[in-house]
């Protein structure tokens, strides 16, 4: 998934500001492991647009979204939308050990070629 959206993490770090993006990192000797970065979606909802974390670091991922949504900078929202699972076990099971108030149902819209 890193890889497919490589430009558009490159694009979204390069202009978050003007984008109105707000995000977190968590640096462990210096380096970078983790990266959560998202929008207002509406006054009451913050969505969730990349998290991104070093897998080989156990609970790293349940630890920057914890982290992020008890932000300050993320108070004054309702609800933080977490996005998608991408169908993968891990990331549903770790979603979903936060309890959510509400879920969607999630679809993948591609164009057939003729």
């Amino acid at each position: 998934m890193l890889k497919e959206n490589r430009s558009v993490l490159t694009l979204t770090l390069q202009f978050y500001k003007r984008l109105g993006l707000i995000g977190r990192v968590v640096k462990i000797k210096d380096q970078i492991k983790a990266l959560s970065l998202g929008y207002p979606l509406h006054p009451q909802i913050f969505c969730t647009l990349f998290e991104i974390t070093e897998l080989t670091i156990p609970g790293l991922a349940v630890f920057i979204f914890r982290e992020f949504c008890a932000d300050e900078g993320l108070k004054r929202f309702q609800f933080i939308n977490g996005m998608d699972d991408f169908a993968l076990d891990n990331i549903n099971k770790t979603k979903l050990s936060f309890h959510p108030t509400l879920m969607f149902p999630s679809y993948v819209i591609t164009k057939r070629p003729f």
